[in-house]
């Protein structure tokens, strides 16, 4: 929904059916009138958001911000578990170094170096 307001030099003119009078303000749930009235340098448009939409618009922010929150806690949570059943150390996904650690890198540089 929005209102278009002509802004030409007639006192009014029919487009799509519908009449606009100069400088008043008409409503229309028509898109494609409001499309062609966006790219029309005679027209000015501006979007109409109800109460309930704008209510509506606030509830789906605070699911979406919600879920994020639990998603976050829920990797957390992973996290902590994989480090209690490593020990509180090592396990390969927080950064430690792979089985063999420093010894098992140098020999594999030594054999492709003897390559």
């Amino acid at each position: 929904m929005a209102k278009i307001t002509y802004q030409g030099e007639a006192e009014s003119i029919q487009w799509f059916g519908v009449t606009f009078p100069k400088g008043k303000a008409v409503e229309t749930d028509n898109e494609a009138l409001i499309a062609k009235a966006q790219r029309n340098p005679f027209f000015k448009t501006a979007a109409l958001v109800d109460k309930k939409t704008k209510a509506e618009i606030e509830a789906e922010n605070r699911a979406r911000e919600e879920a994020e929150e639990q998603r976050q806690r829920e990797e957390e949570e992973e996290a902590r578990r994989t480090l209690e059943l490593n020990g509180g150390f090592g396990g390969g996904d927080d950064g430690s170094e792979p089985e063999g650690g420093e010894e098992a890198e140098t020999s594999s540089r030594t054999r492709s170096r003897r390559s």
